[in-house]
């Protein structure tokens, strides 16, 4: 086939001057028929044969034992667990919902970064740029583990409400602080990515905003023993806020460059900040923020 094309084209140019189109399909003709009439040739599959007693033929083979093995390779993949539903049967809200869901078990490898949105994109069954879908890129995923690390604590706390009635504010107060901060250990080798995309210009007032929204369930941890008055009223909330959310941002840093067994220095540093805390506002509650936020800086 090879030869005879090679003849053809040659002698197509110097004769008959074809343009590109027809020159082509011309050649494409010439250079298939030799496989045509081999394929012509060929020896026809054995006809299936008829049980004599019965009258039945056999069942057939699929015709393409390939394309088969295709279909239900497909077809597991599909029905392998949730995150492998059809997203076209779900809203764009849901998509991106289940998109942070998987992408936060890429963010060990890959951080947090579109990487991870594109590996998470690929693993539910999405194009990897499916990460489009979350215009601000890898700050939503911060976001969204730090809204349901809240959440989660949300939870505990109220199903340890018995436990924690039973405590002094000071140790309920160590104790949510603990609970929240375990949450970050299997990201603390990527965490200062996440604390990088937090501290970025566009990204400060979200930022701020979910600090204060972490110190407020931090502060309806210690319960009613911590609702007393150390500031007038209009500020006193606040102020506290500020004051809890101070010593977690603390400990989380600190947690950071701990190297001890089961971040135990850690869970020291807690207690010894909280403790401070705990004392200067029995003493004296009016030195107690303006000193929290110099041991800070």
């Amino acid at each position: 086939p090879c030869r005879r094309a090679c003849h053809f084209f040659t002698s197509a140019v110097q004769t008959e001057r074809l343009g590109p189109v027809h020159l082509f399909r011309r050649l494409s003709r010439s250079a298939m028929t030799p496989v045509r009439t081999l394929m012509s040739s060929a020896v026809p599959p054995d006809e299936p044969k008829t049980d004599t007693a019965s009258g039945a033929e056999p069942a057939k083979a699929p015709e393409d034992a390939s394309e088969t093995s295709a279909d239900s390779s497909a077809d597991s993949f599909e029905k392998s667990g949730p995150e492998q539903a059809d997203p076209a049967d779900m809203d764009d809200a849901t998509i991106r919902v289940r998109l942070l869901d998987a992408a936060l078990n890429k963010v060990p490898e890959h951080g947090w970064t579109v990487g991870a949105l594109s590996a998470a994109a690929v693993s539910i069954g999405l194009s990897p740029a499916a990460h489009g879908m979350l215009p601000r890129g890898p700050i939503e995923l911060v976001r969204h583990f730090s809204s349901a690390c809240d959440a989660k604590l949300q939870a505990e706390l109220v199903s340890k409400a018995d436990e924690f009635e039973s405590l002094e504010v000071k140790n309920r107060l160590v104790l949510a602080m603990q609970t929240r901060l375990r949450m970050l250990e299997p990201y603390v080798a990527t965490w200062p990515q996440a604390l990088a995309l937090k501290a970025q210009p566009t990204n400060v007032s979200e930022s701020l905003s979910d600090a204060h929204a972490l110190a407020s369930l931090l502060l309806d941890a210690c319960g009613a023993g911590a609702r007393a008055p150390i500031a007038p009223a209009a500020i006193d909330a606040h102020l506290k806020c500020a004051s809890l959310a101070a010593v977690y941002g603390a400990a989380e840093l600190y947690m950071l460059t701990d190297k001890s067994p089961g971040f135990s220095d850690t869970w020291l540093f807690v207690e010894r900040e909280v403790g401070a805390l705990h004392s200067l506002v029995s003493l004296n509650p009016a030195a107690a923020i303006g000193s929290v936020f110099q041991r800070r800086s």
